[in-house]
């Protein structure tokens, strides 16, 4: 299965990590503190009819709205691309698909480890935009998705985890787990529908005394 634990010895093999030169177009949008990051979802990977969230809709139907509520308000748009198949892939198969492709000011980080932020500039680059909360989405929950969460949790960053933003390819039995198990933990778990996109840009209130 795609970024299982095995797959992280792949990272060995590719020692240069190109991250996408595009700008975040500041100037264009009002400040945010957050990013979306959009994990893996890639041609080769995600349109397995198991590629279902937990509410039973398929991620490249549930990512669109994601993509145009963060974007409606000003959240920056980061894709993570996974390009440790490179040598045995197309790009073709490697690109993102029709219904989620970036626009031009948007980031795509390749990668070629689970975690988006090992061994690339995405932690620097993020905090140079002032970003210090980040909306977790993609796939997989159990593998990429959850190193890259645990990698934004190791760098001091506030996570939000899009609850059916994510998928497991197996129908979102390990996502519903995931969900819990990242709660537990001390992540935001919310559905897409529920978080509070009007003031996700916003630093959170410091909490009462």
């Amino acid at each position: 299965m795609r970024c299982a634990v095995s797959r992280a010895l792949l990272g060995l093999v590719f020692p240069l990590i190109l991250v996408g030169t595009a700008t975040f177009g500041a100037e264009e949008r009002p400040p945010c503190i957050a990013a979306l990051l959009v994990i893996d979802v890639q041609n080769v990977w995600s349109h397995s009819e198991d590629d279902t969230t937990v509410d039973g809709t398929h991620i490249l139907e549930k990512l669109p709205e994601v993509l145009e509520l963060a974007r409606s308000t000003g959240v920056l748009v980061v894709y993570i691309k996974d390009v440790s198949q490179r040598e045995t892939r197309s790009e073709e198969d490697l690109e993102f698909p029709d219904e989620i492709v970036p626009l031009e000011d948007e980031w795509i980080v390749e990668k070629t480890m689970q975690d988006g932020f090992a061994f690339t500039e995405l932690d620097e680059r993020l905090k140079e935009a002032g970003v210090t909360r980040v909306l977790i989405s993609g796939l997989v929950s159990q593998g990429c998705v959850n190193a890259t969460l645990g990698g934004a949790k190791r760098r001091g960053y506030e996570v939000v985890v899009l609850a059916d933003a994510h998928t497991d390819g197996i129908r979102g039995i390990l996502s519903a787990e995931h969900n819990t198990r990242w709660a537990a933990r001390g992540s935001t778990v919310v559905p897409t529908a529920d978080l509070d996109w009007t003031t996700v840009c916003e630093p959170a209130d410091p909490p009462d005394d």
